[in-house]
């Protein structure tokens, strides 16, 4: 992206020139418009890989969260996104929350995407009851938490083997209802930060909006 600006920005000195003022101004309007346009053909043309196991699933979508926490605890947020089986972005997502952990917000980038994802299915006249979802996320927690904990936790009351509750329990209780209305959802982790191109998107999203708010 910083090559494409950079060459962006070597397009508007060229069409600059030797101009004057008034000319130089309708000249970086005329400029921007066209970058804009070339940024947004760029974006609805890279379209990011799908998993083999969910390509040209029927009713199958692709579920990709990342937290992010500067201070822990501390300012943070999440990015999430999902795409279908043809690789199409269904949706992009991010909020920002002035005092958290990295752990909750692993865990509410999965929960928030799910839910977005049921609203928007609802607009379409579709039920998450329907669809094949596969979730991937780089927390280990979010992953050993839903597929081998939270068994154990609900059948001891929503309480550890050494009978406190998990932390973070209202967030893990939301996940386990929305897991449970989904029609399939598997959950797979990806190592962070190692190049895998939609878990660096989600990055992106979510640190996007810490420094849009400040942070």
């Amino acid at each position: 992206m910083k090559k494409k600006l950079y060459r962006y920005l070597a397009e508007i000195n060229l069409a600059l020139g030797d101009t004057s003022p008034k000319d130089a101004i309708s000249q970086l309007e005329a400029a921007i418009s066209s970058i804009e346009e070339k940024v947004i053909n760029e974006m609805s043309s890279n379209k990011f890989e799908i998993p083999k196991e969910m390509q040209n699933m029927d009713n199958g979508f692709v579920l990709y969260s990342d937290g992010a926490c500067r201070g822990n605890p501390g300012p943070g947020s999440y990015g999430c996104f999902v795409q279908d089986t043809l690789g199409n972005i269904v949706f992009e997502h991010a909020e920002v929350f002035e005092h958290t952990t990295n752990n909750r917000m692993e865990l509410l980038g999965i929960i928030s995407g799910l839910k977005v994802l049921g609203q928007n299915l609802n607009e379409k006249g579709m039920s998450i009851a329907d669809i094949n979802v596969l979730a991937v996320t780089d927390s280990k927690y979010v992953v050993d938490g839903i597929t081998k904990w939270v068994d154990g936790w609900k059948k001891r009351g929503w309480k550890k083997a050494d009978k406190k509750p998990p932390e973070n329990v209202e967030l893990w209780k939301q996940l386990d209802l929305l897991k449970d209305k989904v029609g399939i959802i598997n959950f797979a982790w990806v190592k962070g930060h190692s190049g895998h191109p939609q878990n660096e998107h989600c990055d992106q999203l979510a640190n996007a909006a810490l420094d849009n708010n400040g942070y």
